[in-house]
């Protein structure tokens, strides 16, 4: 399944099935946005990420980094 054309924003990416989801959907084209609390964990798996494919990491609070990947991911603005 490739996916190319799919952008996903995923939360708890930094360990767990948070982590599985962003490495799978990355493996398959999607364009990921990883999201945690744990900075260390997100650093690894963004650095293992980058290096097979492309990642951005947001080490913000969870509420604080949706907002700004949906601004800067996705494009869409907030007042």
């Amino acid at each position: 399944m490739q996916l190319e054309q799919v952008r996903a924003i995923v939360t708890g990416a930094a360990s767990g099935l948070g982590r599985c989801f962003a490495t799978e959907l990355a493996r398959h084209g999607a364009s990921v946005a990883a999201v945690d609390v744990n900075t260390s964990g997100l650093e690894e798996l963004t650095a293992e990420l980058i290096e097979r494919m492309t990642a951005n990491r947001y080490p913000h609070h969870v509420a604080e980094a949706v907002r700004r990947m949906i601004v800067g991911f996705a494009g869409y603005g907030f007042p």
